[in-house]
């Protein structure tokens, strides 16, 4: 049997603004939590591909310790900050 594969930072992304802009009544309280949850998932598939390239093995840690890495890694504090913070 054929495994999928993981989407992309980009399409997670690209599928949460979509659900933005989606305004139906009946799903009101469904779109919000459903794209945050496709953010968090492209934060972390990012994380996982520069892990991969930059330094590997550390895609197996917790995430915690791979958000404490982040700004050593990207040389940028506050965009670090920001990513932890979402």
């Amino acid at each position: 049997m054929a495994t999928a594969e993981a989407p992309d930072a980009h399409s997670l992304v690209s599928t949460a603004r979509d659900l933005i802009h989606f305004d139906d009544p009946q799903t009101a309280g469904l779109w919000p939590r459903a794209a945050a949850l496709l953010g968090r998932q492209a934060i972390e598939a990012a994380m996982e591909d520069l892990w991969h390239l930059s330094a590997p093995g550390l895609e197996d840690t917790s995430a915690r310790c791979q958000l404490l890495c982040l700004s050593q890694f990207l040389g940028d504090p506050d965009l670090a900050g920001r990513i932890h913070a979402a």
